[in-house]
């Protein structure tokens, strides 16, 4: 018999025996997740100046990722920044020119929830800066 793809119906093809593999050559079918690498991004923003009140930084995640970290500090001034993963609190930093990376938990974020930064006790805080990073 013939050994074309056609014929193949088991076992494993290493990809150096297929020529010129590539995405484009895949057109139907679906990969698990897991087989795709991790994707890390961020979020990072600037208040200019900071109010007692919730920011939106995501309205709703289009797919489940994991926070990595959160760090803010302010050019002036101080507050308190909550990283809220939908209502659970992520990590606080209280704000300041020198502030540092916060201690993190409730890092799981599900698809279609919110990502918030809640600013309070501001003391003239301007110029906040914020990164949350991420993998999914």
């Amino acid at each position: 018999g013939a050994d074309d793809a056609a014929n193949l119906t088991t076992g494993v093809l290493d990809a150096a025996r297929v020529p010129d593999l590539d995405a484009a050559k895949i057109t139907t079918g679906t990969i698990a997740a897991a087989r795709l690498p991790a994707v890390s991004d961020s979020y990072t923003g600037q208040i200019e100046t900071a109010a007692d009140k919730t920011y939106t930084v995501d309205p709703g995640v289009v797919a489940a990722r994991t926070i990595s970290s959160f760090y803010a500090r302010s050019g002036a001034g101080t507050c308190t920044a909550t990283l809220k993963n939908d209502t659970a609190t992520v990590g606080v930093v209280s704000v300041t020119t020198s502030s540092t990376t916060a201690t993190i938990s409730n890092t799981s974020v599900s698809a279609d929830d919110p990502i918030t930064l809640v600013i309070s006790s501001n003391s003239s805080a301007t110029d906040v800066v914020f990164s949350v990073e991420f993998t999914q």
